[in-house]
């Protein structure tokens, strides 16, 4: 006969297991790729490139030399440009150019800008990312994991795992659950996603234009999503289901499941 387990006895995981559990996976899944990135941007001179994932460390300094030609065209009379260098244990793996231009108006400053990727001589290139695929890569690790074992690398090293409420002794949980349940974690960023998405459809799918549009709206998105982090936080600190959890039918608990 099998034991009935009533998950709301078995404790929960707290927010830094959490918080620590998820930065061990970055770093986990970050560190191929960055080693990588590091490898092809200096043979392919800045051809390839990653300026996220893993431990990076990122130096900007003014530049008063902006390259001619730039594609897309810059904002109209910039007055600022930023040359930017991303690094992973001192190794390069990649280089930007912002150019925009700032102007006060009233009690508010107005900024609009374009960012381009540029090589190691600080021209723009068409290069390639590896920013996307890191993505990928991540989001297929947290949902595989979550589905086979019910715990990522991370989440074992810090004792934790996730569980189906429905049915806590199973070993994992269903691919459809982790799917929605990380779907879920992203409503305090709906505002954001809703505002990008109306001004890419306004600016013809011109990301950098769209960013600096959001850039107007940046103090309600932020509130939105502080709003939002603070009810996670306050639930979790409490050793509650946090909304995400809920919706999804999961929980994070404080030992491996049966």
């Amino acid at each position: 006969m099998t034991e009935t387990v009533d998950v709301t006895d078995i404790p929960r995981a707290g927010v830094w297991r959490r918080l620590l559990a998820l930065f061990l996976d970055f770093i986990i899944i970050g560190t191929p790729f960055q080693i990588a990135a590091a490898i092809l941007f200096a043979t392919t001179t800045g051809f390839v490139q990653m300026s996220g994932g893993g431990l990076v460390f990122k130096v900007c300094e003014p530049i008063h030399r902006v390259p001619a030609h730039l594609v897309p065209v810059p904002p109209k009379d910039p007055n600022f440009a930023t040359e930017c260098r991303f690094s992973f244990l001192g190794l390069q793996t990649g280089q930007s150019l912002t150019v925009g231009r700032s102007e006060k108006q009233g009690n508010t400053t107005k900024n609009v800008f374009r960012t381009y990727m540029v090589d190691l001589q600080g021209n723009p290139v068409e290069g390639f990312s590896l920013d996307g695929y890191f993505g990928l890569a991540l989001m297929v690790y947290l949902l595989a994991m979550a589905a086979r074992r019910g715990a990522t690398l991370g989440d074992k090293a810090l004792k934790i795992a996730i569980i189906d409420v429905s049915d806590p002794q199973r070993r994992g949980i269903p691919l459809l659950k982790a799917f929605a349940r990380y779907c879920y974690m992203l409503i305090g960023a709906v505002p954001a996603i809703v505002l990008l998405a109306f001004f890419l459809w306004q600016s013809s799918t011109d990301i950098d234009a769209a960013a600096a549009r959001m850039f107007e709206f940046l103090p309600i998105v932020l509130i939105a999503y502080a709003a939002w982090v603070f009810v996670l936080v306050v639930q979790i600190a409490r050793k509650q289901d946090p909304v995400y959890d809920r919706l999804a039918g999961t929980a994070v608990i404080r030992r491996p499941p049966p």
